[in-house]
């Protein structure tokens, strides 16, 4: 939650790019942490990493001495510190983050190369030419992670955090307006796990708390003239 007064522990952000530390928000609000939300102005894209921290640049905590930035870090410190580790593989968890940032990444890149190509990477079968329905073999993947309801159980650990976080810039950045205007359906549909996942964290108490609604900026969100040309 926020809190009027100043909080022990900062969440620092891009202007516009609240994405990024969205994992280690919705653990601090769902776990009830006071902490202050801080912009750094884009314009100043070291903040103070990298002239004075050893964090090289926004989202980061600081939590006392304790300076910590890129948004898998964020997410296992919040989650260790505060309660979302319980029963989970330190080592599998890493591992399932760095999947959901490599499709992320994917995703971007297919985006920037073209609605056709775009349009081959999200809603087609596989070719064999590592673009053509990537994003399906990816959820695939991630769906084989799940063990259920969350990923390691019945609670929900830093890793499914950080899958609404990965989830919520795809959907922000594109899905969401494709379904929209009927050009895709239902891309979670056939990958129940997965979308148990992030409806399970977009359902908790703490969404409501958010201290945000847009997770990017609009110069990443795909325009009117986009989405015709899918």
């Amino acid at each position: 939650m926020l809190s009027a007064k100043m909080s022990a522990i900062q969440v620092v952000y891009y202007e516009g790019f609240t994405g990024r530390a969205d994992a280690a928000a919705r653990m601090l609000c769902e776990s009830g942490t006071d902490f202050e939300w801080t912009m750094a102005p884009v314009a100043n894209m070291t903040c103070k990493g990298g002239t004075e921290l050893d964090c090289f640049a926004p989202p980061m905590i600081m939590d006392g001495e304790m300076k910590i930035g890129q948004s898998i870090a964020m997410a296992q410190y919040v989650g260790r510190k505060f309660g979302f580790s319980e029963g989970l593989d330190a080592d599998k968890a890493l591992q399932y983050m760095l999947d959901l940032e490599d499709l992320n990444t994917e995703f971007g890149k297919a985006k920037a190369a073209g609605m056709e190509e775009f349009k081959k990477f999200l809603d087609t079968d596989p070719c064999g030419d590592r673009v053509s329905g990537r994003f399906g073999m990816w959820l695939s993947n991630i769906e084989r992670s799940i063990a259920g309801p969350f990923y390691f159980g019945a609670k929900p650990t830093y890793v499914d955090f950080q899958m609404m976080s990965m989830f919520g810039m795809m959907k922000g950045r594109g899905i969401d307006k494709l379904q929209a205007a009927g050009k895709v359906g239902d891309l979670l549909a056939a990958y129940p796990k997965v979308q148990a996942v992030y409806t399970g964290i977009a359902s908790l108490e703490s969404a409501a708390r958010m201290p945000y609604s847009d997770v990017l900026p609009g110069g990443y969100l795909m325009s009117d003239e986009e989405v015709a040309a899918y």
